[in-house]
């Protein structure tokens, strides 16, 4: 099964990219080996059509919240619009997709009282670009489903 994992050189990227590397059932293509630039759609296109995953873990973000209100178009547009382009692009070009999962943030859920804990159902009141750019990752890939 092929795996491709965005995001490979980040800290979890890194410790799945070893622990699916180590696993004979995947063959797994990271940044690493795999330069794709989320900002750049024909990139995408290329790799998705090259490789043909049959799994993709979309773990690539600009995760700087603070800075996110500064740079709030780069952040967006890396986070929100890199994730359609990626969705989109295995969607077109990609028969073999079983599954995409991409790596979202507690920071969605924005204030919430303190102590109460997360939910699937707990309402996301999203505080930072950031933040907003994953909610709307998430929204663009559950319209997709």
């Amino acid at each position: 099964m092929k795996l491709l994992i965005t995001g490979g050189s980040g800290f979890i990227g890194q410790h799945l990219t070893r622990r699916f590397a180590g696993d004979l059932e995947f063959d797994v293509y990271a940044p690493r080996e795999v330069h794709m630039n989320l900002t750049n759609p024909t990139q995408i296109d290329a790799v998705v059509g090259e490789y043909q995953p049959d799994v993709v873990l979309h773990l690539a973000a600009k995760t700087e919240v603070a800075w996110s209100f500064d740079d709030y178009l780069n952040v967006s547009n890396v986070n929100y619009l890199g994730t359609v382009a990626l969705a989109e692009a295995n969607r077109r070009l990609n028969p073999n997709l079983r599954l995409f999962v991409l790596a979202s943030t507690m920071e969605t859920y924005g204030h919430q009282p303190h102590g109460v804990p997360f939910t699937e159902e707990t309402v996301q009141r999203p505080a930072a670009p950031y933040a907003v750019a994953k909610v709307a990752a998430e929204k663009y890939l559950a319209y997709m489903d």
